[in-house]
Order: structure tokens, then C-alpha cells, then sequence
């Protein structure tokens, strides 16, 4: 069975922490979007219940709402070291765990935080953006190895 990675299992700590079902921790650790296997394994419990619990939760969502929507703007205080304090909510939401990584981003005076998940997606996606329709880098690279490999065999 595959095992879940240390920092993987950290992250979800922070999803996780202060709620106190399983079935609160199945459907929030399912909102910040980790697989359902995922979830088992963390919770060590069987697939088939963390399905259960989201089909159910699907099923009744109109009657149970997890929490209420965070607003859109946060105003927050630098101290006077440069210290931002992020409300536990965006951090829970961010998956940041107590002294994780985030990445900002500045652009024309604004502030963006990222998670690092949501970061290497971003690059993951700009990369692509540029390698569309040029087969796979990997293949590219193998392709390139066996010929380097080829011509030195030959002496060139």
C-alpha cells in the first residue's frame, strides 16, 4: 500500500486540526481537494467509509454547511518586525502548516500569497503552456541521451 508522504500528512494535519469526526475531517480534507485514498490512508480508515461520507455529504449539503464563505478582502497588521499574522482560517485553507512555505508573488503593487501546492501547479501550467504539441520532455530528453550515447560509441 502506498504511504502517504511526511509533509503530505503534515498538510493535512492542519486541514484537520480542531474538528473532531471523522466524517468533518473526511469532508474538509475532500474540499482542500486531497483523493479520497489519500484521505483513507491519513484517517487509516477504509476507502469505502470516506466515499460514503462524500457521496452522503454531496447528498445533504443543502442541510449541512461546513462553514461559512471567508470574505473576499482581509485587512491585516504588519508588526513592527515585518510580521504578517495570517488568520488561521486562510491558513487552514492555504494548507500552511505552522512555519510552512507560501510563495508571494508582486505585481504592480499587489500582494499575492500562494500555497505551494497551488504555486507548483501555477509553474506546472506555465511550463505546459509552452511544451503543447512538442511531445513529452521526458521522451525528448531519453531520445537525446540514446543518441549522445550512440555517438560516443562510435567514437564522434
Amino acid at each position: 500500500m502506498k504511504s502517504l508522504e511526511p509533509t503530505d500528512a503534515a498538510a493535512m494535519s492542519v486541514v484537520v486540526k480542531g474538528l473532531k469526526t471523522k466524517s468533518d475531517k473526511i469532508r474538509a480534507l475532500a474540499k482542500a481537494g486531497y483523493a479520497r485514498a489519500d484521505i483513507a490512508r491519513f484517517l487509516d480508515i477504509r476507502y469505502q467509509h470516506v466515499r460514503n461520507v462524500l457521496v452522503h455529504a454531496k447528498e445533504s449539503a443543502a442541510a449541512y454547511e461546513i462553514e461559512a464563505p471567508l470574505p473576499q478582502g482581509l485587512w491585516i497588521t504588519v508588526t513592527a518586525d515585518g510580521r504578517l499574522i495570517l488568520p488561521a482560517e486562510y491558513r487552514r485553507l492555504l494548507i500552511v502548516a505552522e512555519g510552512g512555505p507560501v510563495y508571494l508573488e508582486l505585481e504592480d503593487g499587489t500582494l499575492r500569497m500562494k500555497s505551494k501546492e497551488r504555486a507548483l501547479k501555477d509553474l506546472q501550467e506555465f511550463v505546459a503552456s509552452y511544451t503543447r504539441g512538442k511531445g513529452s520532455m521526458v521522451d525528448a530528453l531519453i531520445a537525446e541521451r540514446r543518441t549522445e550515447a550512440a555517438r560516443e560509441d562510435r567514437g564522434e
